[in-house]
Order: structure tokens, then C-alpha cells, then sequence
């Protein structure tokens, strides 16, 4: 599995250093040799506009496809964005990275309304169905807060554990997150599909941190029979 395929070539020194330290992680992880789909979802209510403005959010993106850029050979990372609607995005490549998320947010989509999880986590789960039943996903899910729709997004996670998808919830902020931390405990799934890191600022969390919780999920979906 090599850094780059010839049509995703980094586009600066600072992404192909990037993707150096996500691969030192990857390693360190014991998911060196692993593929995945990396996925990205970004919370782009109100709240979160201060997080956009400086460069937290940006730096998120450029995370997340330097993990893609180590766990698969496409180039692209699948995003989507969530107030209380989900907002397709275009996928994250090293030829758009630049400015992305100011051009393909901001811009477009003005910062605003509630906080609904559901319709991204169902959103991101119709992307990948029927995928490569050998390749998990590993969705980034950042937001700031809890979300105003918690029976629907707790009964779609339940019901998401039958599906190769990982899902690593990322609050920023000085929210409590006690929704996300049931989440990451929620019981009556088939296998442990979620995990919760929590930083002050999106600038705090660390390709380590994003791994720790999904390094074992490829070998315990294995096991249950949703990866082969």
C-alpha cells in the first residue's frame, strides 16, 4: 500500500508531510497493511463558525486524507456537512485540499441552524453501502455539540453496527458531550462501531488519537462476520 497513486499525488510539502506522521500512527496503531475508506463528516451549524474561520476545520480535512492517502490508493475522502439537514460536499482530494473547506463550506453553504446527526450518519452510510465488503469505513464525525435529534441518531447507530462502518465522533469544545459518550458505550449493537475523543480545540487531536479506538475494530467485524 503506497502513499500515492499517480492521479492523487500530494499537492504541497505540508500535505506530504501529513501523510508521513498519519502513516508513523498507522503504524504505531498495529494497522500498518490495513485498508479503509476514509470518510469525513463536519459539523457546520453556528456555533462551529469560529472553528471555520480559523483554520481548525481546514486542518481536519487535510488529516483526513492523509489517512486516505495511507489506507487506500483513490485519492478521495467522501465528506458531508450537517446543521439540522445534511449538505453533500465534494470529496476531499490533494488537488482541491487547498482553501476546501472555506471554498466548499463556508461559500456555499451558510453556517447556521440546529444539530441533527442523523441525516449525515444515514447520508454516510448510503455512500458506502455496497463498497468492498473487505474495506471497512472509517468516518471522521466533528461537531461542537449534542445533537437535538438523539432517539433517531442512537437507533441509527444501533442498527449501523451490521455495517462496515467505524464511526469516531469528535467533540470540540466545552460541551459535556454526554450524548456522545453514550454513543461510544451504546448497548444492543452487534459490534463495538463507535468511538468518542474529546479536545478543546480541533487542532489538539492527533492521528493517534483519531486510530486508537478503530485499531481493533477491523478484527473484531471480521469476526462477527461484516468485514470478510
Amino acid at each position: 500500500m503506497g502513499f500515492f497513486s499517480k492521479s492523487a499525488a500530494p499537492a504541497s510539502p505540508t500535505l506530504t508531510a501529513q501523510v508521513l506522521s498519519a502513516k508513523q500512527a498507522i503504524d504505531e496503531s498495529g494497522l500498518n497493511g490495513q485498508k479503509a475508506e476514509v470518510l469525513l463528516v463536519l459539523d457546520c451549524s453556528g456555533s462551529m463558525g469560529d472553528r471555520y474561520n480559523n483554520g481548525e476545520v481546514q486542518g481536519v480535512a487535510e488529516r483526513a486524507l492523509a489517512l486516505a492517502l495511507n489506507f487506500d490508493d483513490d485519492g478521495r475522502v467522501p465528506a458531508v456537512a450537517f446543521d439540522s439537514r445534511c449538505i453533500e460536499l465534494v470529496e476531499v482530494t490533494a488537488t482541491n485540499l487547498a482553501s476546501y473547506v472555506d471554498r466548499e463550506v463556508v461559500r456555499k453553504h451558510r453556517l447556521g441552524g440546529g444539530t441533527n446527526y442523523a441525516p449525515a450518519l444515514a447520508q454516510i452510510a448510503r455512500k458506502y453501502t455496497g463498497r468492498d465488503p473487505s474495506v471497512p469505513g472509517f468516518c471522521i464525525f466533528v461537531t461542537d455539540g449534542n445533537c437535538d435529534d438523539r432517539s433517531a441518531s442512537e437507533r441509527l447507530v444501533r442498527e449501523l453496527s451490521v455495517q462496515p462502518i467505524f464511526w469516531q465522533f469528535v467533540g470540540v469544545g466545552s460541551e459535556a458531550f454526554t450524548f456522545l459518550k453514550k454513543l461510544d458505550t451504546l448497548t444492543g449493537r452487534k459490534v463495538d462501531n463507535a468511538g468518542f475523543l474529546e479536545a478543546r480545540s480541533l487542532g489538539d487531536v492527533t492521528y493517534q488519537a483519531l486510530l486508537k479506538e478503530f485499531s481493533s475494530y477491523p478484527s473484531t467485524a471480521r469476526r462477527a462476520g461484516i468485514l470478510q
